[in-house]
């Protein structure tokens, strides 16, 4: 295992618990090669990958500040690890808002304590309470609010990136990662990412496309 992708596979760990959170016509927003797309398609009756670019799993191409979509078109949507991307993320919750139906429901997650990656196209950090202000914002209702990997996972994280990956630093990592997994760790002052699930209200108003 390549220790620095500790927080991807600990990040789909958490995400295996809530796939049949999903249903319906879902849109995998900024799906990339669509990793997750074999676990999605065992909920959902079709699925949509969007991206910015063409690639292996790829339906359409567009901007996720701009969704060629109708209002209230889909039934899920699941965007992970994207908003941290877009130069105005506010708006792309918002566009989530209007595309998904009145009850639809979203997994959204993002980073928070996480170094910079994707260079340039890495714009934002976000807390918990951001997140969770731009969902209602858009019109959901927050029902489920995870972290990824707490206090010590995030030490375990960037001890990988900054020093030499010798033996004797592997053998403080995977203790710091075997303690964190097992620790209920309640301060949200800590966390790699943020994981919200999340539902369509029926007092958000949708123009139409």
């Amino acid at each position: 295992m390549d220790i620095k992708q500790i927080s991807k596979i600990a990040l789909e760990n958490v995400l295996d618990n809530y796939w049949g959170f999903l249903d319906g016509l879902l849109l995998d927003l900024g799906c990339g090669q669509s990793p997750y797309h074999k676990k999605t398609l065992k909920h959902v009756n079709e699925q949509i990958g969007l991206d910015l670019h063409k690639d292996n799993g790829v339906d359409v191409v567009a901007d996720a500040h701009n969704l060629p979509f109708k209002s209230e078109t889909f039934d899920s949507v699941f965007c992970s690890q994207v908003i941290e991307h877009v130069e105005y993320p506010e708006h792309v919750v918002d566009e989530i808002g209007r595309i998904i139906k009145v009850g639809g429901k979203l997994i959204l997650s993002a980073p928070f304590m996480f170094p910079k990656h994707s260079d340039p196209f890495d714009y934002h950090r976000f807390t918990d309470i951001k997140l969770e202000r731009m969902l209602k914002k858009a019109g959901f209702d927050v029902t489920i609010q995870r972290k990824n990997l707490g206090a010590f996972g995030v030490l375990a994280l960037f001890m990988a990136y900054i020093l030499p990956l010798t033996i004797l630093i592997k053998s403080l990592i995977y203790p710091m990662l075997w303690i964190d997994k097992r620790k209920r760790d309640k301060n949200d002052a800590f966390a790699c990412d943020w994981i919200f699930l999340a539902q369509k209200n029926k007092f958000r108003k949708t123009d139409s496309f």
